[in-house]
């Protein structure tokens, strides 16, 4: 008898939380094409940010490797505030 194991297809999980220092409180990331980066979708501070890295312990680089990869793997894309114009 064959016993191979099938590998399940990945599901998606929910929105990959972290804590935003600039919003103050735990907000989702989500992965911004344009520039590579994961970003918070609050305020649009990535997870390169020096307060970010240190309030979620992201100087490991296999850790902030795990996480990035996870919230790539959300499927929530950051969608940039637009620019408002005056008048």
């Amino acid at each position: 008898m064959d016993r191979t194991i099938k590998k399940r297809k990945s599901q998606r999980q929910g929105p990959v939380e972290l804590f935003c220092p600039y919003c103050d409180r735990t907000m989702p990331y989500g992965y911004d094409p344009a520039l590579g980066y994961c970003r918070c979708t609050g305020c649009g501070v990535s997870t390169e940010d020096f307060h970010t890295r240190t309030k979620n312990g992201l100087w490991d680089p296999q850790k902030k490797d795990a996480v990035e990869r996870a919230v790539v793997e959300s499927g929530l894309v950051y969608r940039g505030k637009g620019k408002r114009s005056k008048g």
